[in-house]
């Protein structure tokens, strides 16, 4: 499976793919190892993506969102949050990033070959206070809003 992103006359195809394939090991204190934690245990979500396959094959789906979330401790100066997103980045050159700082020092870091939500400033000579274009572009198979919660339910 591939997949290449196209945008603004421009494509990933014939990118290089320079990321590297490693295994997840779960934290483990003694050994020092990366990750404290995750969602979904390896073979459960081998198993999703091994169904997902399947149901590609016979046509019941033509795209579909696995993911998974990892937890990793931050506190040193020595890995700081920044480190493990270009870390992220390396290893999964998607074609949107984002590296969110939510205070009291926690994060959220990810990557995404696709784009759920663009802030940019607009002009400078917008006097708006604090103008900004907002642009969003929902994950295929997202549901326009009905006109009220029964509508939702029915789409």
């Amino acid at each position: 499976v591939s997949y290449e992103f196209c945008a603004d006359q421009r494509s990933t195809q014939g990118m290089p793919r320079t990321g590297t394939s490693e295994a997840f090991e779960p934290f483990d204190e003694a050994k020092g190892t990366i990750y404290e934690s995750r969602d979904t245990p390896k073979h459960e979500f081998a198993t999703s993506v091994e169904r997902a396959k399947r149901e590609f094959a016979v046509g019941n789906l033509f795209e579909t969102v696995l993911s998974q979330t990892f937890r990793e401790k931050l506190e040193s100066k020595e890995k700081p949050p920044s480190k493990l997103f270009r870390r992220l980045r390396n290893r999964n050159p998607a074609p949107y990033g984002f590296f969110m700082n939510l205070g009291e020092q926690e994060y959220l870091v990810g990557a995404s070959p696709e784009m759920f939500v663009r802030c940019e400033h607009v002009a400078e000579n917008d006097y708006r206070p604090g103008a900004t274009r907002v642009e969003t572009c929902p994950i295929s198979g997202t549901a326009a809003r009905g006109a009220d919660a029964l509508e939702d339910a029915q789409r």
